[in-house]
C-alpha cells in the first residue's frame, strides 16, 4: 500500500526554475512508495490525512522532521549536488487544513556565470564603495565544501545541508580585514553552540561574563551578561576578487581556514619556521574541521592560534538575518 502522505502545497519563497519545482514535486510524490516506516507509523501518517500532523500520536514536530529527511533523500536522487546546494526546502504542517502541508522552497540567486548571492542581497563597503556580496560556486562548489568543513559535522545529511544553505542565505556580518598579501578579505563567523564538544574550547577563551542559554526559538548561545553580544567562532577568511570590485561586486572565491597560507594566523604563527616545520603546520591546519575537532577533542592547535589571533569573539551586531524571509 502506498503511504498516505499529506497533500503538499509548494510555496516558492524565491523565484525558482519550473524544472526545479517539478523535481521537488516529484521527490514528494515518490515518497508514497517509501517502505521504511513501521506499520504503526504508517497508520499514524494515515491518521494525519484526517486530523493533521498536530493530531497524530507521534506529533507534528517529529513528523515534520521525518518528512523533511525523506524529502531530502528524494531530492538527492532528483538533483545534482551542485543544484541541491542552491536550494533550501522546509516542510511546514498546516493547522487549518489537516490533510495538507506546505513545502517552502528557497533558493540562492544567480548573479552571473558561477556567482550566486542571497536573495536578501547583502552588501559590504570596500574602498568606499557599497558592493553586492556574492559567492563563486564554480569549482565543484569548492567554497561550499570548505564552509561545510567549518560549520557542520555531517554535510551529507539534510540538517548539515540546511545549515550550510542557511549560512549562505541569511549571513549578514561581513567583517572586512586586509590579508598579509594586502588583499581585502571578509572574515566569516558562526555562532558558538554550547551543546557540542567544541564548547570545551570556547568556554576556555570566552570572557567570564559569557553564559550559555536558549533563545526564544530554543537555540543555545553564549551571551554576555555585560551586553557585549553573543559568542561567535571564526569560520575562516574569504579573499575578495579585486577584479570584480569595479563592477560593484564583492565576490568571494574561496574560504581559507585559520592558519592556511595568507591568513593572519599563518603570518604570526609561522615566523622563523623551517620548511619542514611549515609543512607539518600546514598539514595540522587541514585538520581544523568540525568533524575532526569533534572526534579527536584535540583543541591544542586552536589554543595556539588563539594566542596570536582570537578565534572567538563577542559580537553585538546581527550576524544572521533569520526571519527576514
Amino acid at each position: 500500500m502506498p503511504l498516505r502522505l499529506p497533500d503538499a502545497e509548494l510555496v516558492e519563497i524565491d523565484p525558482i526554475e519550473l524544472s526545479t519545482t517539478n523535481k521537488v514535486r516529484e521527490a514528494w510524490d515518490q515518497l508514497k512508495s517509501y517502505g521504511g516506516l513501521s506499520t504503526e507509523l504508517e497508520q499514524d501518517l494515515k491518521l494525519a490525512r484526517f486530523q493533521g500532523l498536530f493530531g497524530t500520536k507521534c506529533g507534528a514536530l517529529p513528523w515534520t522532521i521525518k518528512l523533511q529527511e525523506l524529502l531530502f533523500l528524494g531530492l538527492s536522487r532528483n538533483l545534482a549536488p551542485c543544484e541541491l546546494r542552491l536550494l533550501g526546502t522546509k516542510v511546514v504542517p498546516e493547522k487549518t487544513v489537516p490533510s495538507k502541508v506546505r513545502i517552502e522552497i528557497r533558493s540562492l540567486e544567480r548573479l552571473d556565470s558561477f556567482c550566486y548571492r542571497s536573495p536578501l542581497r547583502p552588501k559590504v563597503i570596500i574602498q568606499g564603495q557599497s558592493l553586492e556580496l556574492a559567492y563563486n560556486l564554480k569549482d565543484d562548489d569548492h567554497f561550499t565544501r570548505r564552509l561545510e568543513e567549518r560549520t557542520v559535522y555531517d554535510p551529507s545529511g539534510v540538517y548539515g545541508k540546511d545549515q550550510v544553505f542557511g549560512f549562505l542565505y541569511y549571513y549578514d556580518y561581513f567583517d572586512l580585514i586586509t590579508l598579509p598579501s594586502s588583499q581585502p578579505a571578509i572574515r566569516l563567523w558562526n555562532w558558538c553552540d554550547p551543546k557540542i564538544p567544541l564548547s570545551e574550547f570556547w568556554s576556555e577563551v570566552l570572557p567570564d561574563s559569557a553564559v550559555d542559554g536558549p533563545d526564544l526559538a530554543g537555540r543555545c548561545f553564549y551571551r554576555s551578561l555585560d551586553s557585549d553580544g553573543t559568542a561567535f567562532y571564526l569560520v575562516g577568511y574569504c579573499p575578495v576578487n579585486e577584479a570584480r570590485i569595479e563592477k560593484g561586486q564583492a565576490v568571494l572565491n574561496t574560504l581559507l581556514l585559520p592558519g592556511m597560507g595568507n591568513t593572519p594566523e599563518a603570518y604570526e604563527f609561522t615566523k622563523g619556521m623551517s620548511t619542514a616545520e611549515r609543512a607539518r603546520f600546514d598539514k595540522q591546519v587541514e585538520s581544523l574541521t568540525i568533524r575532526n575537532l569533534t572526534d579527536t577533542k584535540d583543541f591544542s592547535l586552536l589554543r595556539d592560534l588563539n594566542r596570536h589571533v582570537p578565534q572567538v569573539q563577542m559580537i553585538r551586531e546581527r550576524v544572521f538575518r533569520y526571519g527576514d524571509r
